[in-house]
């Protein structure tokens, strides 16, 4: 569930390369 530029995190979704270096961890985490 996870698309390009785009983070799904828990309860959040956060767009934009910011959003990428910031949440890219956590997101490589839940998968």
């Amino acid at each position: 569930m996870i698309k390009v530029g785009e983070f799904y995190t828990p309860g959040k979704i956060i767009f934009g390369p910011g959003g990428l270096s910031q949440v890219g961890a956590e997101a490589k985490r839940l998968g």
